[in-house]
């Protein structure tokens, strides 16, 4: 296996670090391992004035990260903003550059996609055979302890991007179907109403890539009979409905919307400024819009809304004139569903798959990119 490949499979595993780190003793981080290669393979290749074209999107990004770092000095809570600004400049912001770094050509993404689909698929049975184990009780699973939320978005991201390989025809019937039964079980175990948001809109976005036929529209609903049957049968579809329709009434919504009376309370006082990157300590509000405001300001805010309408405008240029590429329309997908989780769950620093899919996004839309990513692998 040649260096490329081994770079793209440690980028794949990133999303998934969080199961292997509960399953290895806690000297053995693999987080540091994963980025230490992929800053190394990226040194490599900037050694080798194989450079990126920065453009106005690397200018926000920067921006960004200036006005968290300035709020660092007025926040009330100086060690959780300095611990974030940390995960954001090491953990978070350069996966963007590694993905950009390391996917290069049609067939890098296309390789990316199958290995995060194994990657996660073999760690997610993990998930299964353990929860079987332990006697199938229904409720939200936690693998050794690992949130819930964490294992849903695994597994949202999962079924996206198995979706996008059995649209263009990448995936066998078989392995779509145990893929698929694997990770919406899963997702099903995690009992999170935000990942089950995040894999709905994301199946949206890809709906334009599928090229119907009898055969696929036979087979697809002969395998969503079998897999609700199967699921009813386990119980554990009837305890994500319940949380589904609990309303404001449950204890999930009640929680959050105690989160989000206290930053909307932060906002009215330091409307202009925010109040400091870390001001949520370990109680983040559960949602995008408000955690930025809060710590940030209205300037950050208003990077958000730029950043949105940026994703908007490409979302209606692949619905309107690029609905069969797959790069782009998978790119999107996993933007977007990471996106929908972060409205209600996250905090987005730490939401790894996020910085991921926009690299992935920057990689297929930007002005050193066509829409076609290159056919050939460069030149090494």
């Amino acid at each position: 296996m040649n260096e490329k490949k081994m770079s793209i499979i440690a980028l794949s595993l990133v999303p998934n670090i969080y199961i292997l780190k509960v399953l290895l003793p806690t000297y053995l981080d693999l987080t540091v391992f994963l980025y230490v290669i992929l800053f190394f393979v990226c040194v490599k290749k900037i050694y080798k004035n194989k450079v990126l074209i920065l453009n106005k999107i690397d200018a926000l990004i920067a921006l960004w990260m200036l006005i968290l770092l300035l709020s660092l000095f007025y926040s009330s809570d100086q060690y959780m903003g300095l611990i974030r600004i940390l995960q954001l400049v090491f953990l978070g912001v350069p996966l963007i550059y590694f993905s950009r770094f390391i996917i290069r050509t049609k067939s890098d993404f296309l390789f990316f996609v199958k290995a995060s689909v194994i990657n996660s698929t073999i760690l997610q049975s993990l998930v299964i055979g353990n929860f079987i184990i332990e006697g199938m009780q229904v409720s939200r699973f936690e693998f050794y302890g690992l949130n819930p939320l964490v294992l849903g978005m695994i597994a949202s991201l999962t079924i996206i991007f198995v979706f996008s390989l059995f649209a263009i025809n990448r995936i066998s019937y078989s392995s779509f179907t145990i893929t698929m039964l694997i990770s919406t079980w899963t997702l099903l175990l995690s009992g999170s109403q935000g990942p089950l948001l995040s894999t709905i809109a994301g199946l949206l976005i890809l709906l334009p890539l599928i090229k119907f036929n009898l055969k696929k529209i036979t087979f697809i609903l002969i395998f969503s009979a079998v897999t609700a049957v199967f699921f009813l049968q386990i119980n554990q579809f009837t305890l994500i409905l319940e949380r589904v329709m609990e309303g404001s009434d449950g204890d999930s919504i009640s929680a959050r919307l105690q989160l989000y009376s206290v930053a909307v309370d932060i906002i009215r006082e330091n409307p202009l400024v925010g109040a400091g990157i870390g001001i949520f300590g370990s109680y983040y509000p559960h949602n995008l819009f408000l955690e930025i405001y809060a710590e940030g300001g209205i300037l950050l805010l208003l990077i958000l809304l730029i950043a949105f309408i940026l994703i908007t405008i490409k979302l209606m240029h692949y619905f309107i004139f690029n609905r069969s590429n797959f790069y782009l329309g998978t790119s999107l997908a996993i933007t977007i569903a990471s996106i929908t989780a972060l409205l209600f769950s996250f905090t987005y620093i730490n939401v790894k798959f996020l910085w991921i899919s926009l690299g992935l996004l920057l990689v297929v839309s930007t002005t050193q990119y066509t829409y076609d990513l290159p056919d050939k692998a460069e030149n090494k």
